[in-house]
C-alpha cells in the first residue's frame, strides 16, 4: 500500500479486496465501527440475521471467541465459481482472472475456518489451480473441490466434525 491512501489507491483497494483499513491509527473504541461495515458487506447474511434476531445453525464465534465462517456464507462464491466452471475453454480463459480472484477469496475464507483435513485438502487443490491460465480439466478439478466442501458441510450438519489435521 502507498503511504497516503489517495483516492485512486482507495479505489484500487475497494476493487481488489473485501475491504481495507486506513493507515491512520484507529482508536480502540472505534474498531468495531470501522470493522462491522466491512464485515457486513462481505457477509450480508449476518446483518439479515441480526435484523431478524434468528438463531444461527452455526455459531458466529467458536468456544475460544474466535470469529468463524459458516459454510452457508461461502455459498454465493461457490455458486459463482460453479457458473464459471461450465464455460467453454476460450470463455474460461477470458474470465480466468475473475475466477482466480473468487478462488483466492474462497481459499482465504477456508483458511480462517477451524482446521480440518477436508478443508486442508480443498485449500491444497485451490492452490494447485494458480497460474496465468486455467489448468487443464478445470471443471473436474473444481468438482473435486466442491465435493470436499459439500462433504465438510454434511459432516458439520451431522455433528461429525472433529478438528483433524
Amino acid at each position: 500500500r502507498s503511504a497516503n491512501d489517495s483516492a485512486s489507491d482507495v479505489a484500487i483497494y475497494r476493487a481488489r479486496a473485501h475491504g481495507f483499513l486506513p493507515k491512520a491509527p484507529i482508536k480502540k473504541e472505534a474498531v468495531r465501527e470501522v470493522l462491522v461495515p466491512i464485515w457486513l458487506k462481505r457477509f450480508p447474511r449476518f446483518e439479515n440475521n441480526m435484523k431478524k434476531k434468528t438463531m444461527r445453525t452455526t455459531p458466529i464465534e467458536d468456544m475460544e471467541g474466535e470469529v468463524v465462517i459458516a459454510m452457508e456464507d461461502l455459498t454465493p462464491c461457490i455458486e459463482d465459481i460453479d457458473h464459471f466452471a461450465t464455460l467453454y475453454d476460450e470463455n474460461l480463459e477470458d474470465k480466468w482472472n475473475i475466477i482466480w480472484e473468487k478462488l483466492h477469496a474462497l481459499k482465504g475464507d477456508l483458511l480462517i475456518m477451524p482446521s480440518h483435513a477436508t478443508l486442508i485438502e480443498a485449500i491444497r487443490l485451490i492452490t494447485s489451480l494458480r497460474g496465468p491460465v486455467p489448468p487443464n480439466k478445470f471443471y473436474e478439478k473444481w468438482q473435486s473441490i466442491k465435493s470436499l466442501l459439500q462433504s465438510y458441510q454434511i459432516a458439520s450438519l451431522e455433528g461429525k466434525l472433529g478438528n483433524s489435521q
